[in-house]
């Protein structure tokens, strides 16, 4: 089996996709099989890894380990009532945000092109910031984990 080694765990190869558009498909699917997945992106599409715990390697590391630091992201489906608004020290107005997992991620920007997501989630993800990308009918809105923000009492509001 095809695999990738990354920070110290090993993801066997599942599936390659041609664009950007079945990449986030299949990470939204992936996702709600709670199933860890490591998305990388090749020169003819990209390619869907899964976290392999129990897996042995047969030969040995390449020194090319793929040891960047990067951060994970949430990828779901949401309606406008996953949408609030929060506050956070540094700012005197309020922000639109979305809870997930119990923190807020402030609304950074609204994209409609796949490519274009998958490219400022990977450029955010590697300066070590924590995104959850939510799928609306306008597109999708990249947000930003705020970990000091507070509800705001304002009511909901969607990008």
């Amino acid at each position: 089996m095809g695999a990738i080694h990354l920070q110290g765990q090993n993801y066997g190869f599942l599936r390659k996709v041609d664009n950007a558009t079945e990449a986030l498909r299949l990470l939204l699917k992936l996702n709600a099989q709670s199933l860890e997945t490591v998305l990388t992106q090749t020169a003819v599409g990209y390619m869907a890894w899964t976290l392999e715990p129990d897996v042995v390697t047969t030969s040995p590391l390449k020194q090319k380990d793929l040891a960047t630091a990067t951060t994970p992201f949430y990828l779901f489906e949401a309606v406008r009532e996953d949408f609030s608004q929060i506050r956070v020290p540094d700012l005197d107005q309020d922000l639109v945000a979305i809870q997930v997992t119990g923190q807020f991620y402030s609304f950074f920007k609204l994209e409609e092109e796949p490519d274009k997501v998958l490219e400022v989630v990977g450029r955010l993800t590697q300066q070590g910031d924590e995104i959850a990308v939510a799928i609306t009918r306008k597109g999708y809105a990249i947000c930003v984990l705020e970990p000091d923000a507070i509800a705001s009492p304002a009511r909901p509001a969607a990008p």
